[in-house]
């Protein structure tokens, strides 16, 4: 999958898992700043490559097989939510606005800067609903074989009744569990749920929400390019932004 984004007056490329638009992408000459992501290293003139961990469930397998692989408290979390006429799980093609406005306050609630609002719906998303209002959703690519989680984001964070509380995390490793009966139907072979990272306990808690549903791990290599008229301009923006927050403080 081939993503353009404009950046200040720059034209950048994100290659999402489909290694046949490489040599294509690098050799236009169009783009000032270009992203790869891959299973594969390769050897790029220009770029630097940063290797992570990812979880990947083989979809190959039998369903139940996937299902029994899953944690213990994965597959209870997810029996729960089976039995509850309060909840409703759908895939959205093109993802609405009100979800764009749940994931962009869930993103602002980590301190990182939400994708576009039209990066962000050309994704699939798989939603969870709470008496029709949306509690959950995580997005995917699709490529080639594989479909891989883009983000993960729920209103869990605003939520102060703690039996709500809990149906949304409980829902959210729901929706995990329909992307993979989703990903057999239409013929993926592989999920990938992304990086992993197991030395930083800062990261503890997405990695061994990833790691319950019994994947196995693989490096993954992002090969990054940028011009070095973006990289100057880049770094001015982000001198811009601090200056920005210290005033504010």
């Amino acid at each position: 999958m081939l993503i353009t984004q404009n950046k200040l007056w720059f034209k950048k490329a994100i290659v999402l898992l489909d290694d046949s638009l490489v040599k294509e992408v690098v050799a236009s000459k169009i783009y000032s700043a270009i992203d790869i992501l891959s299973y594969k290293k390769m050897l790029l003139v220009g770029f630097r490559v940063k290797e992570k961990t990812i979880a990947l469930i083989d979809l190959m397998r039998e369903e139940q097989n996937i299902f029994d692989s899953f944690g213990e408290t994965t597959r209870k979390h997810i029996r729960r939510t089976q039995n509850n006429p309060d909840l409703r799980f759908d895939s959205i093609a093109i993802p609405t606005d009100e979800w764009y406005e749940l994931f962009k306050k869930f993103e602002y609630s980590q301190n990182r800067v939400p994708m576009p609002r039209k990066d962000f719906k050309s994704f699939r998303l798989f939603a969870a609903y709470y008496k029709d209002s949306p509690i959950s959703g995580v997005s995917v690519i699709e490529s080639g074989h594989y479909i891989r989680t883009i983000t993960i984001f729920s209103k869990r964070l605003d939520i102060e009744d703690k039996k709500l509380y809990k149906l949304t995390a409980w829902s959210t490793r729901r929706i995990m569990w329909e992307i993979c009966l989703w990903g057999k139907k239409e013929g993926f072979t592989s999920f990938d749920l992304g990086s992993v990272n197991l030395v930083d306990p800062k990261k503890a808690g997405i990695s061994d929400f990833k790691l319950s549903f019994g994947g196995g791990t693989m490096p993954e290599y992002t090969h990054i390019y940028k011009s070095n008229t973006f990289a100057f301009f880049e770094k001015l923006a982000m001198l811009k932004n601090q200056i920005k927050k210290i005033i504010k403080l």
